[in-house]
């Protein structure tokens, strides 16, 4: 879909590409990315981290992640940055958009999300910025925060070929650990009718 620049369009004329990575199990979701194609390249990428488990393309209206909190205006698609990220593999965000991990039970969708999905989402891009500029990128970047700083030590970890520099940003915690320490702590709040949960009242009193 082509964006020209004018009212409305912030980050001047791009192109935004929808693309798609079909699995290999035939039981996996598929890599679902998203790309910002500027008209006036300036020979650099900008590959987005996620957040959370993410389940979403970067890039979207509901977008996860690095585009939300470390993204300062200029946004790098004006400054001439081809801007992509992906979904990292699954479609599962839950039914109401909460945390939902049940997209790991499957094994190829657990090793797109723990990093493959990086490398498969960065040749789809880099195959089409040749096809559009006729030209490979002079420097590749990565940069994420959370779940997408994890990502973007990955990214540096396990495809340093692929990348000129890496910006980690609080890289995420062990989320799984962290959320049954929250379940562990609200079944301890509620055990004998509440008595260690502190109400709105109970809070009122104490202040």
């Amino acid at each position: 879909m082509w964006f020209p620049a004018g009212v409305g369009n912030p980050l001047g004329a791009f192109c935004l590409v929808d693309g798609t990575i079909a699995s290999v199990d035939s039981q996996a979701q598929p890599i679902r990315f998203r790309v910002a194609l500027p008209a006036r390249w300036n020979g650099k990428t900008l590959h987005l981290g996620g957040g959370g488990f993410n389940g979403v393309p970067v890039l979207s209206d509901r977008g996860v992640g690095s585009e939300a909190v470390l993204l300062a205006p200029p946004l790098p698609a004006a400054r001439g940055y081809v801007v992509f990220g992906s979904d990292s593999g699954h479609q599962a965000l839950g039914v109401h958009g909460d945390i939902d991990a049940s997209f790991s039970l499957n094994e190829e969708q657990l090793r797109n999300f723990a990093g493959e999905q990086l490398q498969k989402t960065h040749d789809a891009v880099l195959f089409l910025v040749k096809r559009n500029y006729d030209a490979a990128p002079v420097h590749s970047y990565f940069l994420g925060g959370s779940e997408g700083g994890r990502e973007a030590l990955t990214a540096i970890q396990r495809y340093p070929e692929d990348y000129d520099g890496v910006i980690s940003v609080f890289p995420t915690l062990a989320l799984t650990a962290v959320l049954l320490k929250f379940q562990t702590v609200i079944l301890a709040m509620q055990a004998h009718g509440g008595i260690g949960n502190v109400s709105k009242d109970r809070r009122a009193a104490s202040s």
